[in-house]
């Protein structure tokens, strides 16, 4: 499993999704990459590969930080 940790404003805590390859954990890198960059206040949705239940919306203005691991 490749981990990508996401540090969004205003929270004490990152934030994780898991992708089962590494071509997929760098395709979401490469999109949360050019959310950050717009700068647009659009929404976000990610899923996690190891726990299929777990989902997460973000607001895109709100990343500061993604880790790729």
């Amino acid at each position: 499993m490749f981990n990508i940790d996401l540090t969004l404003k205003n929270t004490p805590f990152p934030l994780q999704v898991q992708r089962k390859s590494e071509s997929e954990a760098e395709a979401v890198y490469k999109q949360i990459l050019e959310a950050m960059r717009s700068g647009s206040s659009d929404i976000l949705e990610l899923t996690c590969d190891d726990k299929t239940e777990k989902k997460l919306l973000f607001e895109q203005v709100k990343f500061l930080a993604c880790r790729l691991l």
